[in-house]
């Protein structure tokens, strides 16, 4: 609804009056002159509720009636409606079944999509029931409908309580000004919307720029000030130790377990050394000894060649055993027997070989499940655990969603060669925080990737663009269990403390301990 668009509407409606100068009634001077303020007076108008009693007051007035209301359709309510403005007796009380008449008017008006019409109520066998119809002494009714896109809005209710016939120009006066109404009201719904949107819009700019600020990077993680920090924290226990503390690192799928790995082997004194990865899932339990410890040749059918293990190959430096959820039960004494001394002696080798390497292991959540089973060997789980390291679900720290979004955005534009801004709709932040993530960091990335391809160059970015399953979140509606609530709150008093178990332990008023009971009971710690 331009201006341009609102002041053409307003000159017709008023050309329309113009026309009507051959009914009697208009030709008048005062009622041409009160039309007149009142297109002058809708155009411009700054006050609902104001507008709203001057427009059914001058209903009423030119209509010759005596009194009357407009109703209008609730809110975000399809089928509610209320009476938002009165005229005449009405301002002191309006019965229920008052407003029921005009309900049932406009409903009678919108399905013949023309106005409502009762010459004499006393003669309707329906209406002279009413209580209203007799408290009020009401004879005649007229209600027209408000349409806005086709579709009813609300009334426009008049009644008198003399008998009267209604005119072809009081029906035309009530249709040109309900014409007049319904631009300009919803021109300023319209209008207040937009403002509550650019507000809303430099209120949630100001938070993603507040988030913004607290980036901080560390290697290739980035995230807020207080993840970070506990990364860093990490670092600085176990940077410049000669022979390390095997690190446990605990996490979702998607969270950046391995990245974490490989920073951490970056920032200690072993980063000249090499780094090697090796899973748990990827190899099966008949060749996973041989990966890890290597053979000599003749070992067994096949061992051709002597083969150097990945624990030697990552003498020097670091090894990384991922998934260790996962490993079989026939290594976990040799393992162990490593972890204990340091040596490794390869399948068919009668030597063995001292190895100085850096121990970093990451599991799933849940890990200590598998040890209470005795899936996995109390002593080897706790050998690996010489330093414990959470890495939080992404739905536990979506303050670092904008940050992370705005580390994928540079090095999307740079390998899809995009010069285009890259910008995102304000609304679809609320679809990136309602989303549980179940793929985390990792999911977010190709999600963000996929919805920035989608878009056309230089489009904002949607929430239409993103997958289906993350357009549909705001329709969900989940509720916490009590232990997620628990998790979830215990989760923020530890970021807030940078995980100083102590003091998170006085600010929830448990003890030390329960508060660690509680981590191992959520598969944490």
């Amino acid at each position: 609804l331009t201006d341009e668009f609102i002041r053409n509407e307003l000159n017709n409606i008023k050309n329309e009056i113009i026309k009507m100068s051959s009914f009697g009634g208009i030709r008048k001077k005062e009622k041409w002159d009160i039309f007149r303020s009142y297109l002058i007076y809708a155009s411009k108008y700054n006050n609902e509720k104001e507008f709203l009693n001057k427009t059914i007051e001058i209903l009423v007035k030119a209509t010759d009636t005596e009194r009357g209301m407009i109703v209008l359709r609730k809110d975000g309510k399809k089928e509610i409606f209320e009476v938002k403005a009165l005229y005449g007796a009405y301002r002191k009380k309006v019965g229920k079944d008052l407003i029921d008449i005009s309900m049932s008017s406009l409903k009678d008006a919108t399905k013949k999509g023309a106005h409502f019409y009762v010459a004499d109520a006393f003669l309707d066998p329906d209406l002279k029931k009413r209580e209203s119809i007799r408290k009020f002494r009401i004879r005649s009714i007229l209600c027209v409908p408000l349409y806005y896109n086709d579709k009813p809005f609300g009334a426009i209710y008049l009644d008198s309580k003399r008998k009267k016939e209604f005119t072809d120009e009081d029906f035309e006066l009530v249709r040109i000004m309900a014409d007049v109404f319904t631009i300009s009201y919803q021109r300023n719904r319209l209008i207040e919307k937009i403002e509550e949107e650019k507000l809303k819009i430099e209120e949630e700019k100001r938070e993603v720029e507040e988030k913004l600020k607290e980036i901080e990077r560390i290697g290739e993680i980035v995230g807020t000030r207080d993840f970070i920090a506990r990364i860093t924290g990490l670092i600085d226990r176990i940077k410049n130790l000669e022979r390390p503390i095997p690190i446990l690192i605990v996490g979702e799928t998607g969270t950046g377990k391995t990245l974490l790995a490989d920073t951490i082997h970056r920032s200690s004194i072993r980063k000249k050394g090499p780094i090697v990865f090796f899973s748990f899932n990827e190899f099966p339990e008949t060749l996973a000894e041989s990966e890890l410890f290597g053979y000599k040749k003749g070992a067994f059918t096949g061992a051709f060649e002597d083969k150097i293990g990945l624990i030697e190959q990552a003498d020097n430096g670091t090894l990384v055993l991922e998934n260790i959820e996962s490993i079989p039960p026939s290594l976990q004494d040799k393992l162990l027997r490593f972890l204990d001394t340091g040596k490794i002696r390869p399948l068919g080798s009668t030597k063995e070989k001292e190895i100085d390497v850096m121990i970093i292991a990451t599991a799933l959540p849940g890990i200590e499940e598998k040890v209470k089973k005795g899936e996995i060997r109390q002593d080897l789980y706790y050998r690996l655990k010489g330093i414990y390291f959470y890495i939080p679900p992404l739905r536990e720290r979506t303050d670092d969603i904008p940050v992370l979004i705005t580390h994928f955005i540079e090095d999307i534009k740079k390998r899809h060669g995009i010069s285009e801004k890259i910008r995102i709709k304000h609304e679809t932040w609320d679809y990136l925080y309602k989303y549980s993530w179940p793929g985390n960091v990792r999911e977010l990335k190709f999600a963000f990737e996929a919805a920035v391809l989608n878009a056309e160059p230089g489009e904002l970015i949607g929430p239409e663009h993103f997958p289906k399953e993350i357009r549909e979140v705001k329709e969900e509606k989940r509720f916490l269990s009590l232990k997620e609530m628990e998790k979830k709150y215990i989760m923020e008093v530890l970021n807030f403390t940078k995980w100083n178990k102590s003091e998170a332990a006085k600010i929830l008023k448990i003890s030390r301990q329960a508060l660690l009971q509680k981590l191992k009971d959520f598969g944490i710690f």
